[in-house]
């Protein structure tokens, strides 16, 4: 539970941009865990560790992060599909798009949305649609990034199975702009930005929205 408690911590310093205390916090819960032969209890936490670091572009971090999560899905057969989007995210990071597509399309398939908007892992769907609309933007193919990131939203928002939409809002939001569609994009991005604040939201997860309305003002010129 300490060793869980650290990474929780170091979890939130990532998402806080705080990457030396995040540093911190994992030093610490390494020489706990060697000294107690214990591994983490709470096992949710490492793809939120994972997600955590990719936001903060810590690269070593989104490794060890995948190692543990590869051991855990060879126990677990139904961790599969968090693997699938650990793998995707790690292809991308590093560069390759195309991997990341089809990893992305595994896990989108694996954790289907069924007729009632059920599905065994409907944040990593959510997840895994936002990091293959982004790969198609870093190919430059902007209409099927915006096509992958409208149905995704259409199909969670009409289910209405939470709102943890902010980011494929973000990723459509940056096709539509590269589209033509400028208005419409910082229209979306404004109205996301005010929701995340009501929400709570800060750190990296807001910050992502700035940098988004920033990037569409740089293509503007």
């Amino acid at each position: 539970q300490r060793v869980s408690a650290l990474q929780l911590r170091r979890i939130v310093r990532l998402q806080l941009g705080d990457v030396v205390g995040a540093e911190k916090f994992r030093r610490q819960a390494e020489v706990l865990s060697l000294q107690s032969r214990a591994p983490q209890m709470f096992k949710s936490l490492v793809a939120i560790e994972l997600t955590a670091c990719s936001k903060a572009g810590d690269l070593g971090g989104m490794q060890e992060a995948l190692e543990r999560m590869r051991a855990i899905a060879a126990q677990y057969p139904r961790w599969r599909s968090n693997l699938l989007f650990g793998e995707a995210c790690f292809q991308r990071a590093r560069g390759d798009h195309e991997g990341a597509k089809q990893y992305c399309e595994e896990c989108i398939a694996l954790a289907a949305l069924d007729e009632h908007g059920r599905s065994k892992n409907s944040v990593t769907w959510l997840s895994a649609h936002v990091v293959l609309a982004e790969a198609m933007l870093e190919l430059g193919r902007d209409e099927e990034a915006r096509a992958i990131a409208t149905r995704a939203l259409d199909a969670y928002t009409a289910k209405n199975i939470g709102s943890r939409t902010g980011e494929l809002e973000r990723v459509l939001a940056l096709a539509e702009a590269r589209l033509g569609e400028v208005n419409r994009a910082l229209d979306r991005l404004s109205a996301c930005i005010a929701e995340q604040t009501r929400l709570g939201a800060t750190g990296v997860q807001l910050g992502m929205l700035y940098e988004a309305c920033a990037q569409i003002a740089l293509m503007q010129r």
